[in-house]
């Protein structure tokens, strides 16, 4: 009876002892919130990696954009430009693809040229959106692509390609040629 009334006396005093509560809640705790701040930070920079990517494409069409005529070697030049854009990340991946995308005086939307770097040259005209181009006008289209590894390693899967699309229209002419081009870019459409 004594051994009973003991038992019951250190379980009592067990169940009403507080100590160490907080350390046990806390180990329960802490690795979903380690992971939290791990998922966090993981989405921060894969956005931020994706605004560079945006601007790269975006200072790419734009240095592409304020020319009459383009050359491979000055393609060359602005393709490094998007790169130095992309810092602090690593730009060794990212590819570009600049194409000048022109409308016939009938209404018919053509592809004059496409460079690239890191990706395949186009090879018909993307879809642009509705009433970009008018007839005798044309637009710039630079495609950027970029493989974003997470800094945790595995932690988060596979890594993931950013892309982004950049449309201007030329500022100083009606269409920008490409003086690498066979008649620099300025065949009419074809048929």
């Amino acid at each position: 009876m004594l051994a009973r009334l003991a038992r019951f006396l250190a379980l009592s005093r067990f169940t009403r002892d507080r100590r160490g509560v907080s350390a046990v809640e806390f180990a329960l705790i802490a690795p979903i919130l380690i992971v939290l701040y791990l998922g966090v930070a993981q989405l921060s920079l894969a956005l931020s990696a994706n605004r560079k990517v945006s601007s790269a494409a975006l200072v790419v069409a734009d240095l592409t954009a304020q020319r009459a005529t383009v050359s491979s070697a000055e393609l060359a030049d602005y393709f490094a430009a998007g790169r130095a854009m992309a810092a602090p990340f690593d730009a060794g991946g990212l590819a570009f693809r600049v194409s000048s995308v022109r409308m016939h005086t009938d209404g018919e939307i053509f592809l004059a040229w496409s460079e690239a770097d890191g990706m395949d040259p186009a090879v018909a005209p993307p879809v642009l959106p509705e009433g970009l181009l008018i007839p005798g006008g044309s637009v710039i289209v630079v495609d950027t692509q970029m493989p974003f590894t997470s800094p945790f390693g595995d932690l988060f899967g596979d890594p993931v390609t950013l892309s982004d699309s950049a449309l201007l229209q030329p500022r100083r002419s009606s269409h920008v040629s490409n003086s690498s081009e066979p008649d620099g870019g300025l065949q009419e459409p074809p048929g």
